[in-house]
């Protein structure tokens, strides 16, 4: 079966705005969630500014988290540069990698991994993929950020 000229070059034109039109709306969409925090200001790659020394200053403060039975506080108890101790830290050479260790102010229905909007006094709104760690209580949480 062939394909002529005209087809493939349709099709692959085609192919190329669908691929682009979501990268575009996930950058406007992005940018519209952070509005309004420390992290409005992204830098020209896309980064919004979150690094280790961001969160650090902000340990044993609270951040509130939007879930879907409410919000929950969030109580930053540590921070933790994974690169250092990687068993392959050559592979992330000059890149940055941390976690952030959360724990849970009031005992209640653990909520599960997700992305949440996440509200700090200092820091603004901003989206965070969090995971329960630990125990099955949900008493821990955890945010690993890793720039590629």
């Amino acid at each position: 079966m062939s394909t002529s000229r005209r087809r493939f070059l349709k099709t692959g034109t085609m192919g190329l705005l669908f691929v682009g039109i979501p990268a575009t709306l996930s950058k406007v969409g992005l940018a519209g969630v952070v509005s309004g925090s420390k992290f409005s200001g992204a830098n020209p790659q896309g980064s919004l500014g979150f690094t280790r020394e961001v969160f650090s200053p902000y340990l044993n403060t609270t951040f509130r988290v939007k879930t879907d039975s409410g919000t929950t506080s969030l109580k930053l108890i540590a921070t933790a540069d994974l690169k250092s101790g990687s068993l392959i830290s050559s592979s992330i050479a000059g890149k940055e990698s941390f976690s952030l260790l959360f724990e849970r102010g009031a005992r209640g229905k653990a909520f599960a991994q997700d992305t949440y909007l996440v509200e700090h006094a200092a820091l603004g709104k901003f989206s965070l993929f969090v995971v329960p760690v630990g125990s099955e209580s949900g008493e821990h949480y955890e945010a690993v950020f890793t720039r590629l």
